[in-house]
């Protein structure tokens, strides 16, 4: 006798409700509570009526949310379909086109939407030297979908030199990166500015003192350096100068800010 099997398809459970579903059956469950204590001729009183209402408003209220660091806000029934609405509900939060909002979302992958937890994720767009023939790259990073357009006009616009390359491009074309410029701009607004508040280390400041841009004044006591200061020279005010006059679209972001 021979056997045959018979192929059982796999059970198939029951579709996972969605958040209107689900406030929909709460509704139904209380009004059907409330004629429960009727038909015991008992009122159930203004906690159950207060409730049924509390309920209503709720899911008509919008619900704030974290995503990634992100403040959003959606109506709660909408959660359900959180995958398809995020880039509209970013675009909304941070006044951008959806287009950009959609490019944002994919630098987290293919499942953005689930991506929630605290802290801004930080992404980059490489920034290349402008030496011609260098290989060496910065990133310009960026938390937001607003910070990752500037990132990317900074990207096509922005001047940016490697450490090896600063004194090259001055010696050779008088040309400075803009990050560089930046540093030279807070210098000559703030004489005896410091170090971190000027945005430099030790190193860059050493480059920059070398090629005659500004000089470091120590300010000693008890013959101890107590502090650095930095001011700036003739031949650094004139090339903020000159890149003012050039347009550069560092200085004036930074003038506006």
């Amino acid at each position: 006798m021979s056997e045959q099997r018979t192929s059982q398809a796999a059970p198939v459970g029951p579709a996972e409700p969605n958040l209107t579903q689900l406030v929909e059956r709460a509704e139904v469950a209380l009004r059907a509570l409330c004629d429960g204590f009727r038909s015991l001729h008992a009122d159930p009183g203004q906690v159950l009526g207060l409730a049924l209402s509390s309920l209503q408003e709720l899911a008509a209220k919008p619900y704030e949310f974290y995503w990634c660091g992100h403040l959003l806000e959606c109506a709660l029934p909408d959660l359900a379909k959180l995958p398809s609405s995020l880039p509209a509900l970013l675009a909304a939060a941070y006044h951008v086109k959806e287009q950009d909002a959609r490019e944002f979302l994919s630098y987290f992958g293919d499942e953005p939407a689930f991506r929630n937890g605290p802290g801004r994720p930080k992404f980059g767009i490489p920034l290349p030297c402008s030496h011609a023939g260098c290989g060496m790259s910065t990133s310009i990073s960026f938390s937001t979908p607003p910070e990752m357009i500037e990132a990317k006009a900074r990207s096509v616009h922005e001047i940016w030199f490697c450490r090896r390359h600063i004194e090259t491009s001055w010696s050779h074309e008088r040309a400075l990166p803009d990050y560089v410029l930046s540093i030279l701009s807070r210098v000559q607004q703030q004489p005896g500015i410091s170090l971190t508040a000027a945005g430099a280390d030790s190193r860059l400041v050493d480059i920059l003192e070398r090629l005659g841009l500004i000089r470091q004044v120590r300010v000693t006591q008890g013959g101890a350096i107590r502090r650095c200061e930095l001011r700036i020279t003739a031949e650094g005010d004139g090339a903020v100068s000159r890149a003012g006059t050039a347009g550069s679209s560092l200085l004036q972001r930074e003038a506006v800010e």
